[in-house]
């Protein structure tokens, strides 16, 4: 006796669910790529806002210093009790934290009152 499917139907049944299963893994694999970008853009915005306060940070700091010099130079120069050895801009705490930052690049300010 040869026994033949009366339908193929459970075959079919079983091939829509393996396409059913595959089709909700790509629409996974999508959803996780659309996930990694937006993790990565994100990262990159705030790396940005991050280096641009650095910067000015270090503008600030530099600004300070070399008007902390003149004013040091002025009050040396009218005769105040204050004696100026020296005044030294300090260098950029971002650049020294910032290996990658030309190393020619720090600004070094040096008055000497004689």
């Amino acid at each position: 006796m040869i026994a033949q499917p009366l339908t193929q139907l459970l075959r079919i049944r079983q091939e829509n669910r393996v396409a059913a299963a595959e089709a909700a893994t790509s629409r996974d694999d999508l959803k996780n790529a659309e996930n990694e970008v937006a993790l990565q853009v994100h990262s990159l915005y705030y790396a940005i806002l991050v280096v641009q306060l650095q910067k000015k940070a270090a503008e600030q700091q530099t600004s300070f210093a070399t008007e902390t010099c003149v004013r040091m130079k002025t009050t040396s120069a009218t005769g105040a009790l204050f004696k100026l050895q020296r005044c030294k801009v300090a260098p950029n705490s971002y650049r020294d934290s910032n290996p990658s930052s030309p190393p020619n690049s720090r600004s070094t300010i040096t008055h000497r009152n004689e």
